[in-house]
């Protein structure tokens, strides 16, 4: 479910008033404000050389030279990024809780710098149950992978929620089993483990 424009404007806002890395995605592109250079450490992509612009917009990222422009995305926005020191993503937490932006969520769960903003209960466990409606499964017949606190929910929804060895402590504590890390090809000693 997406956003009301009304939401991803006055949120827009306070990252502009605060000079804070913005993105909305619409679910295909992500659309990127970087107020100063100083603000790449918060982009994950790097659009910096030439290859790294071209895998870049290739890959649905689009760089914009004024927060106004976010507002004027066309179609609906899932998700708004907010990346900044923890003391400003703090402030601009509390705000969005306490004075009124309706069916809002801020999980501040990943990182301290980031939030991540987006229609209330849009998590990943929702994006799970919506796959299970669709192919007439329950979820505890899913397996999943996390290894950020926003893949508890989806976690704790499945069947078998496996964590991975490079997980934060809270994500392995919820999980079902912990696997090896991102890079020494956890996904597949799990599914060998289980499945084969």
């Amino acid at each position: 479910m997406s956003m009301s424009q009304e939401n991803v404007k006055k949120i827009v806002e306070l990252g502009a008033e605060r000079n804070t890395f913005i993105e909305v995605s619409d679910g295909y592109r992500y659309y990127k404000y970087l107020p100063t250079k100083e603000h790449r450490k918060y982009d994950c992509f790097n659009k910096h050389n030439i290859s790294g612009r071209v895998k870049s917009y290739m890959g649905g990222i689009r760089y914009v030279n004024s927060p106004n422009e976010l507002c004027k995305v066309k179609g609906p926005i899932y998700q708004v990024v907010i990346g900044a020191e923890e003391e400003i993503t703090r402030e601009i937490t509390s705000i969005v809780r306490n004075q009124g932006y309706e069916s809002i969520e801020v999980r501040d769960l990943l990182w301290k710098e980031f939030l991540f903003i987006n229609h209330q209960g849009m998590g990943k466990a929702r994006g799970v149950k919506l796959l299970c409606d669709y192919f007439k499964i329950s979820p505890k017949e899913v397996i999943a992978f996390g290894d950020e606190r926003n893949d508890i929910d989806m976690l704790e929804l499945v069947g078998m929620g496996v964590a991975m060895d490079n997980a934060d402590e809270s994500v392995k504590a919820v999980a079902d089993y912990v696997t090896l890390s991102n890079d020494n090809d956890g996904v597949a000693e799990a599914l060998s483990k289980f499945f084969l």
